[in-house]
């Protein structure tokens, strides 16, 4: 069985570089490029207020706008999105499992100068046992 290449989405800039990237990684590769998004409890301050059902044809969404965006750029990248309700710490650790890599958008500002990660990527640098990609394209 070939192991994929995971890349994590939201709505930010910085997910679309790393689904870029990702994408790249995937065709030199010769991967399925999954790109994954995941709902719930730390996910906008409003989410305990949306519905679960408007929350799946949100990421749904996203997914699509996403995986239209990388093959706008990647035409040949086999690609299959997926989505997933939870702590998104623990959904993309778990995600990494499955993956060759998993591939993390940088967002916020570490501790360290030079560092740029943001809170979700670090908790999962910080369970992972698979290798994990994070700020790459940015």
């Amino acid at each position: 069985m070939s192991r994929n290449i995971t890349v994590g989405i939201d709505e930010s800039r910085e997910s679309l570089a790393a689904a870029e990237w990702a994408a790249d990684e995937a065709l030199g590769r010769d991967r399925l490029l999954r790109p994954v998004h995941v709902w719930g409890t730390d996910h906008m301050a409003v989410t305990s207020q949306v519905d679960p059902e408007a929350q799946r044809r949100w990421a749904d969404a996203l997914l699509v706008s996403a995986a239209e965006h990388v093959r706008r750029l990647h035409s040949d990248v086999r690609l299959e999105t997926a989505q997933v309700s939870g702590d998104p710490a623990e959904a993309l650790t778990a995600e990494s499992e499955g993956a060759e890599f998993l591939v993390l958008g940088s967002r916020g500002i570490g501790a360290r100068v030079g560092f740029v990660a943001g809170s979700v990527s670090l908790a999962v640098l910080a369970r992972a046992r698979h290798p994990v990609c994070s700020g790459a394209g940015t």
